[in-house]
């Protein structure tokens, strides 16, 4: 079985877990470490099996039991961090700390009461690289940082092709010419050199590009195939960055459209 801060880990390697509190407290768990040792528990309940009719709908009857933003969302027993996947599990990764408690806010006034978040942060973005970075992810690489590789990329580049075409050629086109391809040329593996690359690394395409942004992973639990279609088409309507279908395990695979 595996956990949800297991899950969360394995998917932003290198960045803070951290385990949200509905009273409004937080406990980070840095990388490498072992679970946190006071985890957040998670929201208990139990979940529709079917679309809910206007007599069954659970915003006409639910009431937040406490005042405070986000306060209703109080859990009962058990641990985020310590709680497994199940086997018919929605999970929705989202840009932003208030954005997920929306949407965590949304499925459990939608009747989905069985629903968990956690958060992570990626290491503070910096110009120098630094050897903790995530290789195969952009979520922590500035994009200042490309630009400016690539900038010192064009003019390097663009001045030694130029200096170049005036030694071969001695004829201002052609030195005009050789710089500009150079400039490019130079950019180009700079940003590379920069990182522009990780774009194309096997976890950048399923995490965020938000540099200094927390990112939340909502999990919602589902009792059979049918709940679970009914959770992904809850969450797509909210429009996260991504959405996927997991097993206890850990295993995922795409919603069908």
């Amino acid at each position: 079985m595996t956990t949800l801060l297991e899950y969360t880990r394995t998917e932003f390697p290198n960045h803070t877990v951290e385990i949200w509190r509905p009273d409004g407290s937080t406990e980070s768990v840095l990388p490498g470490e072992q679970d946190a040792i006071r985890p957040s528990p998670t929201l208990q309940g139990e979940m529709p099996k079917r679309a809910l009719d206007a007599s069954e709908n659970p915003r006409s009857t639910w009431r937040p039991e406490r005042t405070r933003r986000h306060a209703h969302l109080r859990p009962e027993q058990n641990r985020t961090s310590s709680m497994a996947l199940e086997a018919h599990t929605a999970v929705a990764h989202v840009v932003g700390r208030e954005a997920t408690l929306a949407v965590l806010e949304r499925m459990h006034n939608a009747g989905w009461k069985r629903s968990a978040a956690t958060f992570v942060n990626p290491i503070e973005p910096t110009i120098i690289s630094h050897g903790q970075e995530n290789s195969e992810s952009a979520a922590d690489l500035p994009d200042r940082r490309i630009v400016l590789t690539g900038a010192l990329g064009a003019l390097i580049g663009g001045a030694g092709a130029a200096a170049l075409g005036w030694l071969v050629a001695d004829h201002v086109s052609t030195t005009i010419v050789t710089g500009v391809f150079g400039a490019v040329l130079g950019a180009v593996i700079g940003a590379m050199l920069g990182g522009l690359g990780r774009f194309a690394g096997e976890q950048a395409w399923s995490q965020p590009h938000a540099p200094g942004r927390t990112i939340g992973v909502v999990f919602v639990f589902a009792s059979d195939e049918e709940g679970l279609v009914e959770a992904v088409r809850e969450l797509e309507a909210t429009e996260p960055h991504l959405i996927r279908i997991v097993n206890a395990h850990g295993a995922w695979r795409a919603p069908m459209s």
